[in-house]
């Protein structure tokens, strides 16, 4: 059979085409997927850039968090050193005060039975006289006549049970409500420490009606 190459231009030039068609294609393909690796790489440079700021500002802010902390620590330490410095002197106070107390009773104890009459300058009770009297019922009726506070509220003895003597008094809303705070602290000062000044009385018990500067109840030496 004889042959035609102009007939196979046509079929040649038809496949190459098709080649060029298909290569570009696969180019068309190739550069896709380059930027989407490229878009891909982008994302995870950013999402690095992102994570290692962050991880920045966490340390940062521990770092400032660990030194606040100390801070905090050391202040704690310096107030639990302050509180020991505190605690040793109020030790030491409460030793003096305790001494005080043992010393001021027994003071008042050697001067005996007697009278006890609130002075003004000493802001306290001040011993002004030894008695002879034995009993709670005669240091009553002493109290009531030296002094010139009991004048319009006289001491009433009622009885005496263990080591305390009870007592009530012929005006109790003048004592209680009528006399001040100051008044009435001073009536009841006399009382309790001309009465204790008897060796058997330890506590005297204060049997009155309740007012505003002074209560019922049991008050000790």
């Amino acid at each position: 059979m004889k042959a035609y190459p102009f007939l196979l231009f046509p079929v040649i030039l038809a496949f190459s085409c098709t080649n060029n068609t298909q290569l570009q294609n696969e180019i068309t393909s190739l550069r896709a997927e380059l930027e989407e690796v490229k878009r891909e790489r982008y994302e995870l440079m950013k999402a690095r850039e992102d994570d290692f700021e962050q991880y920045e500002k966490i340390r940062d802010q521990y770092v400032q968090d660990k030194f606040e902390i100390r801070q905090e620590l050391e202040k704690a330490k310096d107030a639990l050193r302050q509180a020991g410095r505190y605690q040793s002197s109020s030790r030491v106070l409460q030793f003096e005060i305790d001494r005080l107390k043992v010393w001021a009773k027994a003071l008042a104890d050697g001067y005996g039975p007697g009278v006890w009459k609130w002075d003004v300058d000493a802001d306290g009770p001040l011993f002004k006289g030894k008695t002879e009297s034995t009993s709670v019922e005669a240091l009553v009726n002493e109290l009531n006549s030296s002094s010139k506070q009991m004048g319009e509220v006289k001491v009433v003895f009622k009885k005496v049970e263990g080591r305390t003597a009870y007592i009530g008094t012929t005006n109790d809303i003048q004592l209680t409500a009528g006399m001040g705070s100051y008044g009435a602290n001073a009536y009841a000062q006399e009382v309790l420490y001309t009465l204790t000044s008897l060796p058997n009385i330890d506590c005297v018990y204060f049997d009155i009606e309740e007012g505003d500067h002074l209560a019922p109840g049991k008050v000790c030496r």
